[in-house]
């Protein structure tokens, strides 16, 4: 896995490399565990940036 490099974010917050290969292994694993191809993790994740939109927080959902 390769390590990330500090993100500074629009807001001036900084999301921190090691925070984003946490979340980026956290997913790959998920994908992993349901069988999926890349092309379907990828219709995945582009599902999931229309479904954000322009949130400002990310919130649960059901």
């Amino acid at each position: 896995m390769p390590e990330f490099s500090d993100v500074v974010m629009n807001d001036g917050k900084l999301l921190e490399g090691e925070k984003i290969g946490e979340l980026v292994k956290y997913i790959i694993n998920k994908f992993a565990k349901e069988n999926l191809t890349r092309n379907e993790a990828i219709e995945i994740l582009d599902r999931t940036k229309e479904c954000t939109g322009d949130a400002a927080v990310i919130r649960e959902v059901d």
